[in-house]
């Protein structure tokens, strides 16, 4: 059960759904480190996007159609706004996957570098990214299905159920053995050389 808002949230967020720029102020003053780690947790520090997530998630609460117009206090204020940044940014992730995706539709874009990466690591992922077309084949069919359009196509378990034909449930356990029969093809390729 969630935590009702306390008193003082409410009036803030009455007051900022009315266009008061004080009190704008103070729920950015307030709340604002927590929508931007929100973004940051999601979408990474230093990619811009974090801070476009940011400010559009205290745009959309702003004036009499805003999110903060439809705050009851069900929820404390603070909770109501690391839902929202959090969709939002979950929203542009999705968008920046997709995106990549056509540019480059490769399926080994699931296997994706990393900024913190060391070298030992990056050299690690290269190694992955030569090794998966092989790996894949040695799969079964399903396994290679459902892996291609999880991970190459982005589709979620709905669209993967609907287009097999099977429940959500099952799809995704087919899904995680399926990424766990790959991990395992990984580790027995790489016993005894320090992978």
């Amino acid at each position: 059960m969630p935590f009702p808002a306390h008193p003082e949230d409410l009036d803030l967020a009455r007051r900022c759904a009315a266009g008061d720029r004080e009190a704008l102020t103070e729920l950015v003053e307030r709340h604002g480190p927590l929508i931007r780690a929100a973004a940051y947790r999601i979408l990474g520090r230093g990619t811009g996007e974090a801070e476009d997530v940011a400010a559009e998630a205290l745009l959309r609460l702003l004036g009499p159609g805003g999110a903060l117009a439809s705050y009851r206090g069900e929820a404390s204020l603070r909770t109501y706004l690391f839902v929202l940044t959090r969709r939002l940014a979950l929203d542009a992730l999705r968008k920046s996957r997709r995106a990549k995706r056509e540019a480059d539709p490769g399926l080994l874009d699931w296997v994706p570098a990393r900024p913190d990466e060391t070298d030992e690591e990056n050299q690690d992922r290269i190694r992955q990214r030569a090794w998966l077309p092989s790996a894949l084949g040695r799969l079964g069919p399903r396994d290679r299905q459902v892996l291609a359009m999880r991970f190459q196509e982005g589709l979620p378990y709905q669209e993967m159920a609907r287009r097999l034909g099977a429940p959500i449930g099952t799809v995704a356990s087919w899904t995680v053995r399926a990424r766990e029969r790959l991990r395992r093809l990984w580790e027995e390729e790489n016993r005894g050389k320090g992978a």
